[in-house]
């Protein structure tokens, strides 16, 4: 079982019992006002990923760990499907509530490579001028579970990366992209 498919099933449930969220997906982990200006058609959203790994060992064929969880939580003032006026404040705090006790009930995700229930959950908002003068307001939840993964199979090799196609808006406040490039990488 690959990190990977823990990180899954996490994004998976919170997205099946948080309605409010238009995504909730696996991300690199290095969140910055970039980072949210890239997913900010896609908000209110949770992005899921193992900050990092500790204790472990080899037993029994399986790698044990503490695997560290982080959750990072985005609205949008311009957010649509909100249960509540989009105020940023009021509305990243009520899905963070419901975000807090959905963890907390989450068991093993439904993955029997997942050892332990979640522990040391934890949350923080890391509100400055720069976020909100984007309109966004963000919170993070931390926690740590013990793992037990097995080797992965090797994967398969990725193709040479030929052609690039980007769909990008122009105008900042538009949803809809309304310019595409393709490019050729393969040269002139």
């Amino acid at each position: 079982m690959s990190l990977d498919v823990v990180i899954d099933a996490i994004a998976a449930k919170l997205k099946l019992e948080l309605i409010e969220l238009k995504t909730a997906e696996l991300s690199g982990g290095q969140w910055d006002l970039e980072e949210m200006r890239r997913n900010s058609t896609k908000l209110p959203g949770a992005y899921v990923t193992c900050t990092k790994t500790a204790r472990g060992y080899q037993q029994g064929g399986k790698f044990h760990c503490v695997g560290f969880f982080l959750v990072v939580l985005a609205v949008e003032g311009r957010a649509t499907g909100l249960a509540t006026p989009p105020d940023r404040a009021r509305a990243i705090v009520k899905l963070l509530s419901r975000a807090l006790t959905k963890i907390a009930k989450a068991g093993d995700w439904g993955c029997e490579e997942v050892d332990s229930i979640p522990t040391s959950i934890s949350s923080a908002n890391p509100y400055n001028s720069s976020i909100d003068g984007n309109n966004l307001a963000l919170w993070g939840i931390t926690w740590e579970q013990d793992l037990a993964l097995v080797d992965d199979d090797v994967p398969a090799e990725l193709p040479d990366l030929t052609s690039i196609h980007a769909e990008y808006s122009l105008v900042e406040s538009s949803n809809e992209p309304d310019a595409e490039d393709d490019i050729d990488t393969d040269g002139p």
